[in-house]
């Protein structure tokens, strides 16, 4: 991605631009990152609704009051001085953070518990990486970047290294979501 802005900008100067639809837009420390948006491919929505889905049956077994899933590109503010507001393919927000969230806000405000990012085939390492790292940073447990090929899931956990799962794993949210967890194989399976 791009840096666009010369000064670092709020989450409302972010807000406020005009609308780039042909274009995917993060905040990242303040400055704007932003690249052509690319098509979302059969493999990446498959994945994203799969862990989707996976999370919300996990959500129906958890005493209330309970957190939400989200996903296709929800932004999510992870606080800081300058802001940071990216989009996330799927996360898992708790409930203290809804707590904080206007049912009719642009963005949820606060860190989720997990963050799935799905590599698309036009996705660069180094956004990825910039991502995971302001996630890991503003606090989330758990980061998950799943590479449709070459099946692959990497767990990222802050002050730990970064873990691999493929087909043969199953891969969890503990003990942040006590009980989640998902076979990597379901994941990938069409």
């Amino acid at each position: 991605m791009s840096v666009i802005s010369s000064q670092p900008l709020t989450i409302d100067e972010f807000l406020s631009l005009p609308n780039a639809e042909l274009f995917e837009r993060n905040l990242i420390a303040g400055e704007l990152r932003e690249r052509p948006m690319t098509l979302r491919n059969f493999s990446h929505s498959r994945i994203q609704m799969k862990i989707g889905y996976a999370i919300e049956a996990w959500l129906r077994t958890q005493a209330k009051p309970h957190g939400v899933c989200v996903g296709g590109e929800a932004a999510v503010s992870l606080g800081g001085n300058p802001p940071t507001l990216v989009g996330v393919d799927v996360a898992y927000i708790p409930a203290a953070v809804l707590q904080q969230t206007n049912a009719n806000a642009r963005y949820v405000n606060g860190v989720p518990v997990l963050v799935v990012e799905i590599v698309s085939p036009s996705d660069a390492d180094e956004d990825i990486h910039e991502k995971v790292e302001a996630y890991l940073n503003a606090g989330a447990p758990h980061v998950w970047v799943v590479r449709p090929r070459p099946q692959i899931i990497t767990a990222h956990r802050p002050g730990k290294p970064p873990e691999s799962f493929n087909i043969t794993h199953d891969i969890f949210a503990d003990p942040e979501m006590p009980g989640f967890g998902v076979k990597v194989a379901e994941i990938f399976a069409v």
